[in-house]
């Protein structure tokens, strides 16, 4: 008989070979899937098991077809899959169950396993499908990475007590000294101290600035509100870093609003910390003899923060990753080598939990503005 009829339809053999090449594709498909996919009665006994499976747990189908599943389980928990199959009788479909299953060589390895219905059709459920994939490697990263995890949790521990805590008693006993409460200092240990205390000084400060990043990244920093004076705040932030500025010869002016604005509400120690990170940046990258204004405005229901100097300013390219953690502007390590990257990564985010808003604008070799605004309280 001829495949295909005059009206070019095909004939009855043809048509008869179409389903049976089907099902031949789709066990092909089945045989050489990377994954074990096992066919199950509903009381968990093989009924097929494909290329995938042979591979993985290292048994041929002669040897497993009719077995209970059971003998691929640990003995800890040779309950699970009674469980499993109950669920999928009660017409459950179980997607990404981790499990462990034993091989014939004595191994074990971590798996991902799907299940899902078997049914005729009307609906009632005569099997159980499951597919199985080796997550082994996933699973040894993910300890790997739990480890890791476990002893970044101990050096930020040994960081936060173990270190910041003697810290503060020797800030505290240098600054004891230099203000001559153990006797007369002479002018050189006077210069010794002064500079002890000030490398001291730094190191504490860039372990908080590290410790602050970590509890930013992971959701753990907390906000307490209040009122805040910012030009209380503001002008005392400036006081603190005057001296800096002095220090570089550099002309720092401060200029406050004109007229008394409402209070912010804020954590004021989180604030606090933004306009030091700012304007000690203007200091750190503005060359000796240079100038810095630091202002404060009401604008609408906002305050507006600027800080303004004539430092190194940032690349154009780079500008799209000042507040990126760890990141640092190409030219900023000649004026500032040692530096983390965080401050600004911090400060975005503390102006952010306000409900506020924080930008730049910078060109380089001429200097930067850095501003932000938080709304007042309602």
């Amino acid at each position: 008989m001829s495949a295909v009829k005059n009206n070019g339809l095909l004939s009855d053999d043809a048509s008869q070979k179409k389903p049976e090449e089907i099902l031949r594709q789709i066990q092909l498909i089945v045989d050489n899937s990377y994954d074990a996919i096992i066919g199950e009665t509903l009381e968990g006994v093989i009924t097929s098991w494909n290329g995938g499976a042979e591979r993985m747990f290292g048994y041929s189908a002669a040897e497993v077809v009719g077995q209970s599943i059971s003998f691929l389980l640990p003995p800890e928990i040779k309950d699970e899959m009674p469980v499993l199959l109950n669920k999928i009788k009660n017409k459950e479909v179980i997607v990404d169950y981790d499990s462990v299953r034993l091989c014939k060589d004595g191994s074990r390895i971590d798996v991902a396993l799907s299940g899902s219905p078997i049914k005729t059709v009307d609906g009632t459920v005569i099997g159980v499908s499951i597919v199985e994939r080796d997550i082994t490697e996933r699973k040894k990263f993910e300890r790997h990475i739990k480890d890791l995890n476990e002893v970044r949790s101990k050096f930020i521990e040994i960081i936060s007590h173990q270190l910041r805590t003697p810290l503060t008693a020797v800030n505290w006993n240098l600054e004891t000294f230099l203000k001559g409460s153990f006797g007369k200092v002479e002018d050189t240990q006077r210069k010794f101290l002064q500079a002890t205390y000030i490398s001291s000084i730094e190191i504490t400060h860039r372990i908080n600035i590290l410790l602050t990043a970590i509890d930013v990244e992971e959701g753990r920093v907390r906000y307490i509100t209040e009122e805040v004076d910012f030009d209380n705040l503001c002008s005392g932030v400036v006081k603190e870093v005057l001296k800096k500025a002095e220090l570089k010869n550099l002309a720092l002016t401060y200029l406050p609003s004109a007229n008394k604005f409402p209070a912010v509400s804020g954590d004021g120690e989180k604030i606090r910390m933004v306009l030091t990170i700012l304007m000690e940046n203007a200091i750190a990258y503005t060359k000796d003899l240079g100038k810095i204004t630091v202002n404060i405005k009401l604008e609408e229901r906002v305050v507006r923060f600027e800080v303004v100097d004539s430092g190194v300013g940032i690349p154009q390219t780079e500008q799209n990753r000042i507040f990126t953690r760890f990141f640092r502007a190409s030219n900023a390590s000649i004026m500032q080598p040692d530096a983390f990257g965080l401050g600004l990564f911090i400060a975005k985010n503390f102006i952010e939990q306000h409900r506020g808003k924080i930008g730049f604008k910078s060109q380089e070799g001429k200097g930067s503005v850095f501003w932000f605004e938080l709304p007042l309280k309602n």
